[in-house]
């Protein structure tokens, strides 16, 4: 089941790219001198405007709408991990949240390949559901994918942002704690294989503190999202190396990876750490790692982390 507040910020970021045109910064140097330039960004009046329909969208139960703007290969995150496009549409036709707010800022786009962007950007949000009235903060992140002329959606998720973390997680555990849906270590899957294997070396050059192998696997214009902000490759690089985290075991499992056309791909697993940060007990978590091709090297773009309650 997605959260409350992932419904209603999936309008809104239908509506922040719809607004910019489709147009995403290149990551390569060299396109820049050779491609056109992007069309100019939308004006505040047109961002609003186009933000109130996503959420009128969602307001209305216009499920039309939002079966278009998810991608066949939709994958978001709720309390029970990794939901598909069928659930997601679910769970949308079920609410019975009414918004009466929705603001979003600090918007990034990022190229992933020519076939699929990344959009990051704090949410908050005002709404009722049932007879409860509850707000909240998050930074957000989806992934959309080229189709034709439009983009769609192929993955949402967010964090909640630092000083909202105990609101948030109080009003998730509603749905009660989560758990891998399988133990399995590894996969069958040529793709998942690949990425899961960078995915446990990456965690493992974390706990021994090895940031030379983490820079060597992540993109250079990385995006780290977590409570506490979001961070590129330099500020990433940094918050691992300071994190006072004692680490006995990590281990790994349920991967499953979703192609984002010829150059990105998405990874999510479970995650589960014997240790502690900070002075507290490392939880368990729901990850993402969206993967981009630097030459035939698979590198980490995007990594997010849901930790999960008990």
């Amino acid at each position: 089941m997605l959260s409350k507040m992932s419904l209603l910020i999936l309008a809104g970021a239908a509506a922040i790219f719809s607004a910019c045109g489709g147009s995403v910064p290149a990551n390569d140097a060299a396109n820049s001198k050779t491609a056109p330039p992007p069309p100019a960004g939308p004006s505040a009046k047109e961002l609003l405007t186009l933000e109130t329909a996503a959420v009128e969208a969602f307001k209305q139960k216009n499920m039309t709408y939002f079966e278009d703007y998810l991608s066949d290969g939709y994958i978001g995150i709720g309390a029970d991990g990794p939901q598909d496009k069928a659930s997601t549409l679910m769970d949308i036709s079920r609410s019975e949240c009414v918004v009466n707010s929705l603001s979003v800022s600090d918007e990034q786009a990022t190229a992933l390949g020519p076939d699929a962007a990344l959009l990051t950007y704090k949410a908050s949000g005002d709404f009722v559901c049932g007879d409860v009235q509850e707000k909240t903060n998050v930074w957000a992140a989806t992934v959309l994918v080229r189709a034709g002329e439009s983009w769609k959606s192929a993955y949402h998720n967010e964090v909640p942002i630092a000083d909202t973390a105990a609101q948030t997680a109080e009003t998730e555990n509603d749905a009660g704690p989560a758990g891998p849906p399988e133990t399995k270590s590894t996969t069958s899957d040529p793709l998942a294989a690949t990425l899961f294997a960078i995915e446990n070396k990456g965690w493992e050059a974390w706990k021994n503190k090895d940031n030379k192998t983490l820079s060597e696997i992540t993109a250079k214009d990385l995006t780290l999202i977590d409570g506490s902000g979001r961070f590129d490759q330099a500020g990433a690089l940094k918050k691992w190396a300071d994190q006072k985290c004692e680490i006995k075991t990590i281990s790994l499992s349920a991967p499953n990876a979703v192609s984002l056309g010829s150059q990105a791909a998405l990874l999510t697993y479970f995650g589960a750490v014997d240790g502690t940060c900070d002075g507290a007990a490392a939880p368990p978590v729901w990850g993402t790692t969206v993967f981009v091709k630097d030459g035939e090297t698979w590198k980490a773009a995007l990594i997010l982390e849901n930790a999960i309650s008990n």
